[in-house]
């Protein structure tokens, strides 16, 4: 099963760099059905972790945080497609987003308490703030107008920087988890990136690509920690 793990890493990032190639053509039906059979990939990763190892809720957690993802990568491409139905599809897919970090975050707190270490998740959380003011004022040098949806943004970014900071403490104490590390870190890099494009104007054809290749990266490799570590 380990084979079909590294194949299905490798179908992910196939699918998304000819999705990418699709989408900067001619957003629809079959840039959103390559969208979703690579997010179904790393999706996949997760279900055979679960498969391989038995179940277990920090497993369980992974995966429907994955799923979430999926969801979510569904609705952020209805936004490209439909473009007058473009706010409802946002707030929609960055709250998918939202809770899938959730989830990741639930299991992280899990694996803290296991390790008698919950301290590291309020110091985490402390970070994330200061994270988050330093993005925010990032932002506003980078000219990035989230308009309207300034307050979700700015929770969204929240979570996301926490969900990094909470990564690294696991990594620090189990050097395994340095994958899960990256993989978030990927996942902020990717989202920075969609901020340029989305609040920044930024149209350029090879952001689709970075935004995209980063993100299923940090996913599959959240995934695969599924697999080789928990």
């Amino acid at each position: 099963m380990m084979v079909a793990t590294y194949l299905f890493f490798g179908l992910c990032i196939l699918l998304t760099v000819v999705f990418c190639i699709v989408r900067t053509k001619k957003p629809g039906a079959v840039s959103l059905t390559l969208k979703t059979l690579a997010s179904l990939c790393f999706v996949m990763i997760a279900v055979i972790g679960l498969c391989l190892k038995g179940f277990s809720v920090t497993r369980l957690l992974f995966l429907i945080g994955g799923l979430f993802g999926l969801a979510g990568d569904v609705l952020l491409d209805l936004k490209i497609m439909y473009p007058e139905k473009s706010n409802p599809y946002f707030i929609s897919g960055t709250l998918s987003f939202f809770a899938g970090h959730v989830f990741y975050m639930t299991a992280s707190v899990i694996l803290l308490v296991q390790a008698n270490s919950i301290w590291m998740f309020f110091l985490a959380l402390l970070i994330g703030v200061l994270l988050t003011v330093l993005i925010t004022l990032s932002s506003k040098k980078m000219k990035l107008d989230f308009g309207e949806h300034k307050t979700l943004v700015y929770m969204y970014t929240y979570i996301l920087t926490s969900m990094l900071c909470v990564s690294v403490m696991i990594a620090i104490l189990s050097p395994i988890f340095w994958v899960f590390a990256a993989g978030m870190l990927l996942f902020l890099v990717s989202d920075l990136v969609l901020s340029m494009q989305y609040f920044g104007g930024n149209t350029k054809k090879i952001m689709v690509y970075i935004n995209h290749i980063l993100y299923y990266l940090s996913q599959c490799l959240i995934a695969l920690l599924v697999v080789i570590a928990l």
